[in-house]
């Protein structure tokens, strides 16, 4: 991270300094928008460009900008996720919330017809805390390709993709038949009474979550399958929504308004250059 942290600062450092270049203090007056060199000049409108100096200016400061404003709103565009990455994620840390997650798995089925169905729960906290996701896998029998069906633990609606790529979303409370014809969309053949006594062993047991509202932390038997064997895979983090949303469009708000800084016209700031207050009645 150190190491990221200082070429990061390098870059931009290399960049700022193609920004501003220190011009040297025999350096011309030149044109605000083209920088044509203006010196000695008679009248009032650039011989480069035809800009009305009294308009875009005479650049007569110590510093001289060596890109053009299109070319600075572009190196602008490329640089600012760099600084923002690196704040995004050290502020991060501090808004982080604890994830606790648990998988019940169900290996060796009697039906057969799969390898293994696992429930896998996750909610806040580092204890087990209120349910707030819940989501069935099936490890098919052939294939490395596990299949998921993702379930509202609030209304148990789901949906899942299917072994043809279709995307099948209910609204209604899951059931028996809606856990079967899911096994069934992904290819399961088995004996159907052996098949549903499992889908209603499935579902006995997320209904169970659901009731008690928090993280499964223990099994409750397996009649249907080998072993019900439960695994916590820890406390995790995870970043909360509203610092994304939040994050997101801070940046792009900083974005733009830089951005139309660099890119309005000379003078729609409301200021007057010297010449426009010199001929100025």
């Amino acid at each position: 991270m150190f190491m990221l942290t200082a070429t990061l600062l390098v870059a931009i450092s290399i960049v700022l300094g193609m920004l501003l270049v220190r011009r040297g203090s025999g350096a011309a007056p030149c044109c605000g928008h083209c920088r044509y060199p203006v010196s000695g000049l008679v009248g009032l409108t650039c011989p480069e460009c035809a800009s009305d100096l009294r308009t875009v200016g005479i650049v007569t400061s110590e510093f001289r900008r060596r890109l053009s404003r299109r070319s600075r709103a572009v190196v602008w565009t490329v640089l600012l996720p760099v600084p923002a990455l690196i704040a995004s994620v050290v502020l991060t840390q501090f808004v982080r919330v604890s994830i606790t997650k648990s998988r019940l798995n169900l290996p060796d089925p009697k039906s057969g017809g799969y390898r293994q169905i696992t429930l896998v729960e996750s909610g806040p906290g580092s204890g087990f805390g209120r349910l707030e996701r819940l989501e069935l896998v099936l490890t098919p029998l052939t294939g490395s390709q596990d299949w998921g069906m993702q379930i509202n633990p609030h209304t148990l609606a789901y949906h899942y993709v299917d072994a043809t790529g279709r995307t099948v979303d209910h609204g209604a409370p899951l059931d028996s038949a809606g856990l079967l014809q899911w096994m069934r969309d992904l290819g399961v053949h088995a004996d159907a009474d052996a098949l549903s006594a499992e889908v209603e062993d499935v579902l006995r047991r997320i209904k169970e979550d659901v009731r008690a509202g928090t993280v499964r932390n223990g099994t409750v038997g397996a009649e249907y399958f080998r072993i019900a064997a439960l695994d916590m895979s820890g406390s995790g983090y995870t970043t909360p929504a509203w610092f994304i949303g939040a994050d997101v469009s801070f940046w792009l708000i900083f974005w733009i308004a830089v951005l139309w800084r660099i890119l309005r016209p000379p003078g729609a700031n409301g200021k007057v250059t010297l010449m426009e207050a010199a001929a100025a009645p």
